[in-house]
């Protein structure tokens, strides 16, 4: 089996995260590169959306794995609805909509990790639907997933603490963020499930599509590792942001480019006409 192609994949998240320090780096700091921050992250998650649509449009309707990228897909498509409309980010720290713009934009930030929740999940149990052997004994992935429920508590714990204060504080600015951060937590969690199903698949050609889309997730871990760490140490958002968009940009081209390696496992899989 050539997996070439596959391993060519990684070459995308790089060169995103190249266009993106150019950006950086000829833009400066103010509007200008705030512009910038925003068609970058407009393209990147619209190329996230168009991965996990590729993948879901690879199989039959209703299979199961054509409804967990279909989730996927309309969790990215919701968070570009939010930056078309809705921008600046919900960890920005601007307050600037009205009442009812910070309801609509809290339901679909809501919405959106909904949709993600319930796609990583049923991504994250494949290999109990299809029947493959579990990687590592029942005790060593309890171990695993302990210790990695720490470390993602520590990471999403403040932001939860931060956004939960402020929406009882009457801050509607909290809603959006408190509804990206649970939805963050429970995402997170199933990092460990998704790479356990990309080693029951054995690195094969489908196994690409776990791994790259755990490289997704465990991006959007340090995504939130970095506000953590903004907060402990008092840094300015606008120092923080260069190291948030370069997470991001990786978090969304890796879920491209899982969608495309699910899209080419499965022609792989499908018997050439004769």
């Amino acid at each position: 089996m050539n997996l070439s192609k596959y391993r060519a994949l990684l070459l995308v998240p790089l060169v995103a995260c190249l266009v993106l320090v150019a950006g950086v780096l000829a833009t400066a700091p103010g509007a200008t590169r705030l512009h910038f921050y925003r068609y970058e992250i407009i393209a990147v998650k619209g190329l996230a959306t168009f991965g996990c649509l590729w993948a879901a449009l690879g199989f039959r309707r209703g299979d199961y794995l054509q409804r967990a990228w279909a989730f996927l897909c309309g969790s990215y498509l919701l968070l570009l609805v939010i930056d078309l409309f809705f921008a600046p980010p919900a960890h920005s720290g601007v307050t600037g909509f009205s009442p009812m713009a910070m309801r609509v934009r809290g339901t679909i930030v809501l919405v959106s990790n909904l949709c993600a929740v319930i796609g990583t999940f049923m991504l994250a149990r494949a290999w109990k639907e299809t029947g493959l052997e579990a990687p590592f004994a029942p005790t060593t992935r309890r171990v695993i997933g302990i210790s990695f429920t720490v470390v993602v508590l520590v990471v999403v714990g403040q932001s939860i603490y931060v956004d939960g204060r402020d929406l009882l504080g009457g801050n509607l600015q909290g809603f959006a963020g408190l509804a990206s951060d649970v939805g963050d937590l429970i995402t997170l969690l199933l990092i460990v499930p998704v790479l356990l199903t990309a080693l029951a698949l054995r690195g094969g050609a489908l196994g690409w599509a776990w791994m790259l889309l755990a490289a997704t997730q465990f991006c959007w871990l340090l995504y939130d590792a970095a506000g953590t760490v903004g907060f402990a140490l008092h840094l300015e958002h606008a120092e923080l942001r260069p190291v948030e968009e370069l997470f991001r940009t990786l978090a969304c081209t890796f879920a491209l480019t899982s969608g495309v390696a699910q899209r080419m496992a499965i022609a792989a899989s499908r018997p050439s006409a004769a």
